[in-house]
């Protein structure tokens, strides 16, 4: 008897069927692939850890030896667990004498509430510093409804929380011992010629038609005028043994480093004693690493001595010294619209807060 034999037994008809199930085998795991590394990424960038490393300052004070100062930056408004529970369980773990918050923490709406719910989890007695970054609103607004104060309201709520909005050197004294904090930008300003052409510019526009936004303005350069005016009054209480802390959100060039020096290694300098250290963030270590490795692109206009693809880390992250400047650069909690639209998230690169301690020894 003539058995008939099923098409689908003949290998020359189930032959393309396995070719056709391949490419559908290759598609379904890449594309597993990319489920798990977004999973992936998505609990790693939730979960926040800590960088920890020593900056040796020459001569430091016995009392200020191991002094942990907690950089914060970067926030960008993001919120890391129900009330900050996984930035607060890297942040409770580690013992600090100051907070410095360096900019870009307000959400797209410009609000503080992130970071808020931060300052109410940290110690009562524990000083915290903030500046603004270039994705926060303007510190100093001049709009004719702006209200009576001419501070931004996320300002005026972080100080309410028990923040210091560091537009001047403010100090805490450690021991017998001071340490200032201040706004980058201080060491280059000439708060007399600042105070001119504040007081220039009131006297213009008192010379103006009474108005809402008149007095917006006028509000704006008389707070500009107290700035100057503190600024000379801190610099007359500072001595040359005392620490000077930098706060800048975007680090500073190596250019920039040298002409500081530079400026200071002047003998006639109210900063006679230098700056003992420079804090900064912006770049968060350029978004997107390889694992493991260094950042994989950053963009031309970083002041970096290499950028593009593959850069080193000397200047984007860590620590880099510069003619005796350490400047600290965090890499940060969240992203920075710097980079390209595609990179728009951090890949390989967990969000971190930098604990800074204070030493006299030389650290490997």
């Amino acid at each position: 008897m003539l058995m008939r034999t099923s098409r689908s037994a003949d290998p020359l008809f189930s032959a393309p069927r396995k070719k056709r199930a391949a490419p559908f085998v290759t598609l379904s795991l890449f594309l597993l692939l990319l489920i798990s590394l977004a999973v992936y990424t998505m609990v790693l960038n939730i979960h926040v850890t800590a960088d920890s490393l020593y900056v040796t300052v020459p001569n430091l004070p016995g009392r200020l030896e191991n002094f942990g100062i907690l950089v914060i930056s970067d926030l960008d408004g993001l919120s890391f667990g129900a009330n900050q529970e996984y930035l607060m369980n890297a942040v409770s773990a580690l013992r600090f004498d100051a907070v410095c918050v360096t900019g870009d923490f307000t959400d797209g709406r410009g609000s503080p509430r992130a970071l808020i719910r931060v300052l109410e989890q940290l110690p009562e007695d524990t000083p915290v510093f903030f500046i603004p970054g270039d994705e926060d609103p303007p510190p100093i607004v001049t709009s004719a409804s702006s209200g009576e104060s001419p501070l931004a309201d996320y300002i005026l709520r972080l100080e309410e929380a028990g923040a210091v909005y560091l537009d001047t050197p403010q100090s805490i004294t450690v021991g017998s011992s001071t340490v200032w904090f201040s706004p980058a930008g201080v060491f280059s300003l000439d708060p007399d010629s600042a105070a001119r052409a504040a007081q220039s510019r009131i006297d213009e526009l008192l010379a103006e038609e009474p108005g809402e936004q008149r007095d917006a303005y006028l509000r704006a350069a008389q707070y500009q005028l107290d700035r100057a005016e503190r600024i000379r009054a801190s610099q007359k209480v500072m001595l040359p043994s005392d620490l000077q802390i930098a706060l800048t959100h975007v680090p500073l060039s190596e250019s920039s480093l040298r002409e500081m020096h530079d400026l200071y290694a002047q003998t006639d300098s109210v900063y006679v004693g230098g700056i003992s250290l420079v804090l900064a963030g912006h770049y968060c270590a350029g978004q997107w690493r390889l694992p493991g490795g260094g950042a994989i692109w950053v963009p031309e206009q970083f002041p970096l001595r290499k950028t593009g693809f593959f850069p080193d880390d000397t200047g984007l992250y860590g620590l880099q010294t510069v003619f005796g400047i350490p400047q600290v650069i965090s890499a940060g909690l969240g992203t920075s619209d710097t980079y390209h639209p595609l990179m728009a998230f951090r890949l390989f690169n967990q969000p971190k807060v930098t604990l800074v301690r204070l030493t006299s020894r030389l650290k490997q």
